[in-house]
């Protein structure tokens, strides 16, 4: 499922950790988050490993679009840059 994830720890009291249980609770078993708060890297890893509750997350990093790509070679760079920092996949737009 497509989810816009909310800031947070992943904690039972905190927008994220509420948005999780509430998507576990409706039998949603995956979100792939195409707008990822910061921090989500080492989150996402805690609740696909168990330590934290929650459906299994894939996360993008920042959006590719005609604004952020003005060029080929800083697409090139933010592509790599995603991948270094371990976002599961890219968000596009058009423009």
């Amino acid at each position: 499922m497509h989810t816009h994830l909310s800031p947070g720890a992943g904690d039972p009291g905190d927008g994220l950790g509420r948005q999780l249980r509430l998507a576990l609770a409706n039998g949603v078993t995956t979100l792939r988050g195409l707008v990822a708060p910061p921090g989500i890297i080492p989150i996402r890893d805690k609740v696909n490993s168990g330590a934290i509750l929650g459906p299994t997350l894939y996360v993008a990093g920042p959006s590719l679009n005609g604004k952020s790509v003005p060029d080929p070679e800083t697409g090139r760079r933010m592509v790599e840059e995603a991948k270094r920092q371990g976002y599961d996949l890219l968000k596009t737009h058009g423009d």
